[in-house]
């Protein structure tokens, strides 16, 4: 179950350093300035790599319970 939760949380975390780039890109990467649409996507890919770091520490870390 620990694995299943940790596989989890590094595809949630792909997924959000990935879609305001690639998926729906943000204003920025479109050729417009910068505005205020760009701060969200920094602001989501800040997110996917706390969740990508948690996820790796839950699949590496042993299990205390």
């Amino acid at each position: 179950m620990k694995k299943l939760v940790a596989i989890t949380a590094l595809i949630s975390g792909l997924l959000l350093i990935v879609v305001p780039r690639y998926v729906l890109p943000a204003c920025e990467y479109e050729g417009y300035a910068r505005m205020h649409c760009s701060d969200t996507a920094r602001a989501e890919y800040f997110a996917g790599m706390t969740l990508m770091a948690i996820g790796i520490a839950m699949f590496f870390l042993e299990n205390t319970f």
